[in-house]
């Protein structure tokens, strides 16, 4: 059975709109998802620290029969083919390319290595804004609160994100 799971990609160094197609590209390959829905562009501040690049954010919604961990794995896989060293890199870093679980279905998870629904996406509106844009109707497992709930108690900080773009299908 296939499961709706929506994944956040970010970047901020480099060709940041070619890091994000390469990553779709590679996502679109894998015979164990399929693509859905890709938000829009956004671009962003860093957050916690503000002396790095500005991040291009976006999340799409796939369909896949992969358990959590085993995406998770899968994205991990890209991120490092991509050349993002996972061993080296600080948690606030400047990245090529960051793959993270936003939700997966109304599933929960909460272990080492993995949070689902993803910890900072509350306070996030990289995450909330594109999520809403193609999940009106996400309501969120652990608070039951509905996405536009969510996106109307951001600060106005986190609300401070620019739609620049999109991204063709026909350029994956």
């Amino acid at each position: 059975m296939y499961k709706r799971v929506f994944i956040g990609l970010g970047t901020n160094i480099g060709d940041r709109k070619k890091n994000l197609v390469n990553a779709l590209r590679k996502l679109k390959r894998a015979p164990f998802l399929q693509i859905v829905n890709i938000s829009s562009i956004y671009e962003t501040e860093a957050m916690y620290n503000l002396d790095l690049p500005d991040f291009y954010n976006m999340v799409i919604e796939i369909e896949t029969r992969l358990e959590p961990e085993d995406l998770l794995s899968f994205l991990k896989k890209i991120e490092v083919e991509m050349g993002r060293d996972l061993k080296r890199q600080e948690r606030y870093e400047p990245r090529i390319i960051d793959l993270d679980i936003i939700a997966f279905q109304d599933t929960v998870v909460r272990t080492d290595k993995l949070t689902i629904p993803h910890e900072g996406m509350w306070e996030r509106g990289f995450v909330l804004i594109p999520l809403q844009e193609i999940a009106p109707d996400y309501v969120c497992p652990v608070t039951g609160m509905e996405i536009s709930e969510m996106v109307s108690k951001l600060d106005s900080k986190s609300r401070e994100v620019k739609k620049i773009g999109s991204v063709p299908v026909s350029e994956l």
